[in-house]
């Protein structure tokens, strides 16, 4: 492979204090003699023969979709999930779980909930995808997730999961032990209704990944385009 190609991810440069600039970054330019090589090795070192989470664990009630998706942090010894519950309909929920091995599992809070709702009206009919990332500069989380409108399918286009924007929430807990929240919103920082890139698709943004680097903070992002079926690329 001579290069590395995005077509659905953008470079994201944003001060958290303010504005967000966006562009996207195309292909990566690799040197031509230079193949990356990338070799991963796991182990399961869980004694656990079956998923450490899941519908029938305790404190999953009313999670009938399943989990899907997850952040894990580990503070002070213990091992933290910002996870999406599955509850009714498309109606998600934002939860966190604690483990102190990462094979016991307890849940400890919900930071968002989301509407539920299915007319396409609401931004937040489903939350997912929640992303902490520690602010040095201002000693506060800062927690990414995804918003996304909902609405039937057509024949020809996806409308489950649509339209979906980035939002910031900041936890009101100062410190590192203020992971747990609460949170509270700080605005949106990527909306397909604002700053959309030409590549997007029909799903908007799906995905966030923020980093500090040379004193900025930037952030990979995705989409897909849901509006054909089957879906492509």
């Amino acid at each position: 492979m001579k290069a590395i190609l995005i077509s659905a991810v953008a470079l994201v440069s944003m001060m958290l204090s303010g504005g967000v600039a966006a562009e996207s970054c195309g292909a990566l330019p690799i040197p031509g003699d230079v193949t990356p090589q990338v070799k991963i090795k796991l182990k399961n070192i869980s004694p656990s023969q079956t998923p450490v989470l899941g519908p029938k664990s305790a404190g999953a009630e009313g999670v009938n979709g399943g989990f899907e998706g997850g952040t894990v942090i580990k503070v002070d010894g213990v091992f933290h999930a910002f996870i999406t519950e599955m509850t009714r309909g498309f109606a998600t929920r934002l939860a966190l779980w604690a483990s102190p091995d990462g094979d016991h599992w307890r849940r400890t809070g919900t930071l968002f909930a989301s509407s539920g709702d299915f007319t396409g009206r609401d931004r937040r009919a489903a939350l997912w995808a929640a992303m902490p990332v520690f602010d040095e500069a201002n000693d506060v989380w800062d927690l990414f997730y995804v918003a996304y409108r909902s609405k039937p399918n057509t024949p020809t286009a996806w409308y489950a999961n649509y339209d979906g924007e980035i939002v910031r929430a900041v936890s009101q807990v100062k410190g590192r032990h203020g992971f747990a929240g609460p949170y509270r919103d700080a605005g949106v920082i990527l909306s397909p209704e604002k700053n959309p890139d030409a590549w997007e698709g029909l799903q908007g943004t799906d995905s966030f990944f923020p980093y500090h680097a040379l004193d900025r903070w930037f952030g990979f992002y995705g989409t897909a385009h849901t509006e054909v079926i089957p879906i492509g690329s």
